[in-house]
């Protein structure tokens, strides 16, 4: 298969390998079925986020990729992106049929840092994708639920999820509510 990058993709390298493709290539696969696609990146130069349609106006925030994003829009995450997860819902991925992926691999991922008890990932939308992301719990001693799931679909691949403290402990990882139908967890 040849390869083929997003408009302005940085490329690092291969490795990271999902059901024996690899990570960037499948991206591109998902991309490509339907949809705009978005591009967020906390390293862009400058102190506000651009239009979100190139990595060169890049948004700085995940939310703020959501928030544009249509049904069935793509967002890839920068490979060095940081965010922090300061509060309820700060990521809520609203937008059924979203693809979230976070380009690079091992510590060149988008990574996305839990820092206050109260900080939760929502999945409120059914067939979002979210694939190659890192989540770090550290700075605190406790958070109530890291994610909670409340949509039908939600497919989570080949990302990690650390506990960057050894007093650090979540109560409940992650929290499905509801009686939401084929949560998929793989390779992570």
């Amino acid at each position: 298969m040849p390869r083929a990058f997003p408009t302005g993709h940085r490329h690092r390298g291969a490795g990271l390998t999902v059901a024996d493709i690899p990570t960037l290539e499948r991206a591109i696969i998902l991309a490509r079925q339907k949809g705009n696609t978005w591009y967020v990146d906390s390293g862009v130069v400058g102190s506000a986020s651009g239009s979100g349609d190139s990595w060169g106006s890049a948004f700085i925030t995940l939310q703020e990729g959501i928030n544009a994003a249509s049904p069935g829009d793509t967002i890839f995450v920068a490979d060095t992106h940081a965010e922090n997860i300061s509060s309820a819902g700060k990521v809520t991925c609203s937008k059924a049929g979203l693809k979230i992926i976070g380009i690079g691999t091992g510590r060149r991922r988008p990574v996305f840092t839990w820092t206050a008890t109260a900080g939760t990932w929502l999945v409120t939308a059914a067939n979002v994708w979210i694939e190659n992301l890192v989540f770090i719990g550290e700075g605190i001693d406790a958070v109530v639920t890291m994610w909670n799931v409340t949509a039908d679909d939600c497919t989570v691949v080949g990302c990690e999820f650390q506990i960057g403290k050894t007093s650090f402990v979540p109560l409940l990882g992650i929290t499905i509510t509801g009686a939401i139908n084929r949560f998929k967890f793989y390779h992570n």
